[in-house]
């Protein structure tokens, strides 16, 4: 810390923006001064159009920029001081009772001001980005306070008092004005007794702590299990389909190398024949042209020519080609027909074998499938534990909230009879009460909602969904671009479409969502969840693509969607 920049900051003769003794002083029209350079310089950095400037003191606002004009007096007296300007000024170290700035760090030093937006303090030379930047114009200076993070904001007086109403410390002030009718304790009370069950809360976190810990080692046990059993299966896989595509290819190269021998067999006589047709074509050919050449008054070469052609065209006549092969290039098509038809049932065969549930064509793009008879298909703590690495932080998105709905944080909603007056959105639900999650579903998600109050539906919703519709069939389940499970007490049904099937009865406390994707679809499944133990409830099996027109189809992009059916319901999404 310079000694001389604390001394020129208490000076009456320095500027304040920069702490040293100003250099051609002007004075605005709140009263204060300033060096020339360095007022202009703040206003140019926090003008901006249509705004007004600001004293860097004060903070007073000036409809216009003022004009600045030199201060006579105070040059004056700059002149008259000028002698004794660069005396050093020393200052004795900060005691134990001055409050110390919080920025200094080699060595420690008084603090000027105190911020109550910042809740730290500063000397003068830290105090400057106050004044000179335009983001900390409206922040609160105050002088020096003690333990500031402990002083109220509203009062600047100690926060003494614990309000348990609230659970928030407040000072005496705030006692009187906001917390008459709370029940108000001292702040040593509260912390004595807070530290009474400082050992009992350590014990619960520990052994949270511990339990987190064995359920980590054992979660990523499960993953290193599932992926080396993976991997070893995606091996297996590969070198039989490998060994197979070997096999194919041997078997293609055999049947081509059958085919291109039966090839040479039968074309050996008709090329010979060939041939033979071409050496007397030529034959004939050249002997008419000679013929034709000879000129009318060489008798004698006419004569012999003649002859000679004559000759040719008496000889034997090369018998016509009599072929009675059988052509049975085609044995070896039916062959390769026959290798692939097998091969497609096989896989047609296997793929379904492999499927994870054995479903009805008709049942594949919407339809629920009812498992719930009474017995626990898939009631086992494993189960649950599988999902876990796949839980999906769903928050609510305030965009989509119809205005009946309240949203307590990110994760509740309940309805109320008035409505609220949220912002304007082209998302927001008009004639139903309902809200989307915030984020698209991903390829395998889960998550887990408990209704508290009322009755309501949950399960998800397409982009499709259109929030300005009409009640009937925006309503979770009442169209083809929402599946749900409807929860009414101790009634519950799966709706899709505004296909109904109501559920047999069942003791429901918290509700299970896992999403998964197939080869053909993606599988929405609800599962009553008992502490760890899941029942599956219903399914839904989701289409890829929604086709737009004939020519056009676009994929399907989910979200989490709920809709509070009576005034009161209240449901949580469970973290």
């Amino acid at each position: 810390m310079d000694n001389k920049l604390e001394a020129n900051a208490c000076n009456p003769l320095s500027c304040s923006v920069c702490l040293e003794i100003m250099q051609n002083p002007v004075t605005i029209p709140c009263g204060h001064s300033f060096c020339v350079e360095c007022v202009e310089a703040h206003w140019d950095n926090a003008n901006r159009p249509g705004q007004d400037v600001s004293c860097p003191l004060c903070r007073i606002t000036f409809p216009a920029r003022p004009e600045l004009r030199k201060n006579l007096v105070l040059c004056e007296l700059l002149e008259r001081w000028q002698p004794i300007r660069q005396v050093v000024v020393t200052e004795a170290p900060p005691s134990s009772t001055d409050v110390l700035c919080d920025f200094c760090t080699d060595e420690k030093t008084k603090a000027a001001k105190s911020c109550l937006s910042c809740m730290l303090s500063y000397c003068a030379p830290h105090l400057q980005a106050h004044y000179r930047n335009s983001v900390f114009q409206n922040h609160q200076l105050v002088p020096p306070v003690r333990h500031i993070g402990s002083v109220c904001k509203l009062h600047l007086q100690p926060m003494e008092s614990f309000c348990k109403t609230d659970q928030i410390c407040i000072c005496q002030e705030c006692a009187c004005q906001g917390h008459q009718e709370h029940e108000v304790v001292p702040a040593e009370q509260e912390k004595a007794e807070r530290e009474s069950q400082k050992p009992e809360m350590l014990r619960g976190v520990q052994s949270q702590i511990q339990e987190l810990e064995a359920n980590i080692t054992k979660t990523r046990k499960v993953l290193d299990l599932i992926q080396s059993t993976v991997l070893k299966e995606k091996e297996e896989v590969q070198k039989h389909l490998a060994e197979a595509a070997r096999i194919l290819e041997k078997f293609q190269e055999e049947v081509i190398g059958f085919i291109e021998s039966e090839e040479k067999s039968l074309l050996e006589e008709p090329e010979k024949y060939f041939r033979q047709l071409e050496v007397r074509y030529d034959k004939l050919r050249q002997q008419k042209e000679k013929v034709d050449q000879v000129p009318g008054t060489d008798l004698v070469s006419f004569i012999q020519q003649f002859q000679i052609l004559k000759t040719t065209a008496e000889e034997k006549c090369i018998p016509a080609l009599t072929f009675d092969k059988q052509l049975s290039f085609t044995i070896y098509g039916q062959a390769a027909r026959t290798v692939k038809d097998l091969l497609m049932k096989e896989y047609k065969n296997q793929g379904d074998q492999l499927k994870r549930k054995d479903t009805d064509v008709d049942n594949q793009m919407g339809s629920p499938q009812n498992l719930t008879d009474g017995n626990d298909h898939s009631a086992t703590t494993e189960l649950h534990a599988f999902y876990l690495p796949y839980a999906l932080g769903v928050d609510l998105d305030p965009d989509t909230t119809e205005r009946s709905l309240v949203l307590i944080g990110t994760k509740e909603v309940k309805r109320q009879a008035t409505p609220l007056s949220y912002p304007e959105s082209s998302k927001r639900f008009v004639n139903c009460a309902q809200v989307l999650g915030k984020e698209e579903l991903k390829y395998r998600s889960y998550w887990e909602v408990e209704v508290l109050e009322g009755w309501a539906s949950i399960g998800v919703a397409t982009q499709f969904l259109c929030p300005y519709g009409p009640y009937t069939s925006t309503r979770l389940g009442r169209n083809d671009e929402s599946w749900c499970l409807c929860w009414r007490g101790k009634s519950f049904s799966v709706c899709h479409n505004n296909i109904e099937t109501v559920l047999p009865q069942a003791s429901l406390t918290k509700l299970g969502i896992y999403l998964e994707s197939d080869y053909h679809y993606r599988i929405l499944t609800f599962y009553n969840v008992r502490g760890t133990r899941m029942i599956n409830l219903s399914q839904f099996h989701i289409p890829f693509f929604k086709k737009i027109h004939e020519y056009k189809s676009e994929a399907l992009k989910l979200y989490p969607a709920f809709y509070l059916e009576s005034v009161g319901a209240h449901l949580r999404i469970l973290s």
